[in-house]
């Protein structure tokens, strides 16, 4: 495969080996944007999204052996699959550094993904995967897509040998609790918009928890009744106040009605290293 380009193209819809897809978050809106990025020389880049892989039987992806045992970056996205381990047993999990399985009919991670020892970045929105499991052997992996699926709770320990992750997006799933120890403290980047978190105080021990964090999306949670944090609105929230060394006091709760404003506060003091709260400047 050529890996040879001469600068930035617009992604078209027709699949292109020369080019990579990056991914950007934008939890806002939950939408997700992808941009074409020029490969270094030393990748091997296959794009095969659009392809109808998986749709009517097809489940080859069609590539020389050559490219299977060299490839470093491959997209699926935007095909019919439902079972990936299948369709990547050729592929080399060594060489793979960059993989992406959004928008397919995936109901678990690939058992093939905790053998991609050099992974690090793996994007697996718009699934219908309910556990976050077999990313254990992915100890380099520093982003994490997991938006749109149907997860309902972060078992403890499953993301405990990650300690290199550094984006973490599970916005628009079905989570309702977990550890606050659950993630990595190694986070800059938190997306856990529009789940079913009703304890807006598990979500202020998470932030405060993650020291290195820059970006965090909570909102459209049942702590702010469903609604995204916008100037508009004002939100009535359960909170325990923290004393002055960080340590939440040892009192009830205050059920009180917060403007906006209030609530970015309230989220800045937990963690002064945040930068953005919600798409919001703080």
């Amino acid at each position: 495969v050529s890996t040879q380009s001469t600068g930035r193209v617009h992604h078209s819809e027709s699949s292109s080996p020369n080019f990579v897809l990056e991914g950007v978050q934008s939890e806002g809106n939950d939408s997700v944007t992808l941009d074409l990025v020029e490969p270094q020389n030393s990748e091997v880049v296959l794009d095969k999204s659009h392809s109808y892989i998986g749709d009517r039987g097809g489940d080859s992806l069609n590539i020389s052996p050559e490219q299977a045992a060299s490839c470093t970056k491959l997209s699926l996205r935007r095909n019919y699959i439902r079972n990936a381990d299948t369709l990547l047993a050729a592929i080399s999990p060594v060489s793979l550094t960059w993989l992406c399985l959004s928008a397919n009919a995936l109901t678990a991670v690939p058992e093939c993904v905790g053998k991609m020892v050099n992974l690090r970045h793996l994007y697996l929105c718009n699934n219908k995967i309910s556990v976050i499991e077999n990313v254990d052997g992915c100890k380099h992996l520093e982003t994490l897509e997991l938006r749109h699926n149907q997860i309902s709770k972060v078992d403890d320990g499953c993301l405990a040998s990650l300690n290199k992750l550094k984006t973490l997006t599970l916005s628009s799933n079905n989570i309702s609790t977990f550890s606050p120890n659950v993630f990595p403290t190694s986070l800059t980047f938190l997306g856990l918009y529009g789940n079913q978190i009703a304890d807006f105080n598990l979500l202020l021990s998470v932030v405060q928890r993650l020291s290195e964090l820059k970006t965090v999306y909570m909102g459209a949670n049942m702590c702010f009744g469903g609604l995204p944090l916008r100037s508009s609105f004002n939100i009535t929230v359960e909170y325990q106040p923290a004393s002055a060394g960080g340590e939440a006091k040892r009192q009830k709760c205050e059920v009180m009605r917060y403007s906006f404003s209030d609530i970015l506060r309230i989220v800045k003091e937990r963690q002064p290293s945040l930068v953005s709260i919600d798409g919001n400047d703080v």
